[in-house]
């Protein structure tokens, strides 16, 4: 599942989502300004629905695809995308985010949930009549109006669940001919997971090694394989990632700084202005800016 990384893709993680959880995130895109209008990619598996009432484009690995109502359309893990349109009214979409983690929970003997994006490369959209569309717009509304007060992500889970399994059966082609690596995926899952729980602290490819069980020459052949990216440049995408994040609230800078790893300010605004054209302050006071917009 080596995916096409454009190098002017960015990395966006689960902080931009809204209703985050551990292993999997939702979001319906309905009113107001697209979150993401220029290409980005995850560390984690996206399902779209589009749901709008106007006809759509996606881009995917620099390739325009049209969408309309009822299309399905799957994005693998670090693979570069966006939705063009001015505003999500007329192009509404309801996404769901998913670790690999969740994906191979979910699996079973016979069917592994990873191959429902085995094709992305070559069909990225999976596209549905009104009637079998229709049986996953009812489990969407279900997640949407889901009022459970103590047991919220278990219901969530079991509707997603279906949804799955409901994918699973309208992607199949006679399956497959070139099985997915669930190992492959394994160590990648394992990896992102490290470095996501451990970006205050000094991370090294021996680090990564050594919690693997594999050599560094192997997980680092594995990530820039299947991901199209080194583990280094990734780790950098995180920190800088997070460092927006908590750019956005009131945390000092120098504490955003520690926060995110980087051993100095000095570091933390060189490396941060080389990514975004503008410092860290400025680039806080114009987020704040826009916010108050």
């Amino acid at each position: 599942m080596k995916q096409n990384l454009s190098k002017e893709s960015q990395l966006l993680d689960k902080h931009k989502m809204s209703n985050c959880e551990d292993a999997y995130n939702i979001i319906l895109h309905e009113n107001g300004l697209p979150d993401a209008p220029f290409l980005h990619h995850h560390d984690y598996y996206e399902i779209s629905f589009y749901l709008g009432k106007e006809n759509g484009i996606y881009v995917i690995d620099q390739k325009e695809c049209k969408v309309r109502q009822g299309d399905v359309i799957l994005t693998g893990l670090f693979q570069s995308h966006m939705f063009k349109c001015a505003r999500n009214e007329k192009h509404e979409r309801f996404n769901i985010g998913l670790d690999p983690r969740i994906l191979l929970s979910y699996s079973t003997q016979h069917a592994n949930l990873l191959e429902i994006f085995d094709n992305i490369n070559n069909q990225p959209i999976i596209r549905l009549d009104v009637w079998r569309f229709q049986k996953y717009m009812e489990l969407i509304e279900k997640l949407l109006k889901l009022d459970m007060k103590y047991c919220r992500e278990l219901g969530e889970r079991s509707l997603i669940y279906q949804i799955l399994a409901y994918l699973y059966e309208d992607s199949y082609k006679g399956r497959l001919s070139q099985p997915v690596n669930s190992k492959r995926i394994e160590l990648l899952t394992m990896l992102v997971k490290y470095i996501e729980t451990h970006l205050e602290e000094d991370i090294s490819l021996d680090d990564l090694a050594t919690m693997s069980n594999y050599s560094v020459t192997h997980i680092s052949r594995i990530f820039k394989e299947e991901t199209n990216s080194t583990l280094n440049h990734y780790i950098l995408e995180k920190r800088l990632q997070k460092a927006k994040y908590l750019l956005s609230g009131t945390l000092p800078i120098t504490e955003v700084a520690q926060q995110t790893g980087f051993n100095s300010y000095s570091h933390f605004y060189r490396v941060f202005k080389k990514s975004n054209g503008i410092g860290p302050e400025k680039w806080r006071w114009s987020n704040w800016q826009n916010r108050d917009v």
